[in-house]
């Protein structure tokens, strides 16, 4: 039974965790992105798609702290170092108080 093992094999590896972090009702928050890179540096990831510049000036003041990955098209999000997505959106005051939370005041 497919489904029955995806469940089985989820828990088994621990990608049917979620945590629960406070902010919009994204379906992918506290979940483990699928094929996310683990940084292996303990930086987190902010991904963004194309025009979303705004989104990396307000997480400047963290670059110290986190990479940034820019990709196509999408909807942005910022990932722990172990590919669990902690913000996800649009709204750039949103995205601070995701790092402030994450990596403490710049």
């Amino acid at each position: 039974m497919p489904a029955a093992n995806q469940v089985i094999a989820g828990m088994l590896a621990g990608t049917d965790i979620r945590y629960p972090l406070p902010g919009p009702g994204h379906p992918l928050l506290g979940m483990r992105l699928a094929d996310a890179p683990v940084m292996a540096d303990g930086r987190g990831l902010l991904m963004t798609g194309a025009g979303q510049d705004m989104l990396v000036k307000a997480a400047a003041p963290w670059s110290g702290r986190i990479r940034h990955l820019q990709r196509g098209q999408g909807e942005a999000m910022f990932l722990r170092p172990d590919g669990y997505v902690a913000w996800a959106g649009s709204d750039p005051a949103a995205l601070v108080t995701a790092l402030t939370m994450w990596a403490g005041r710049a």
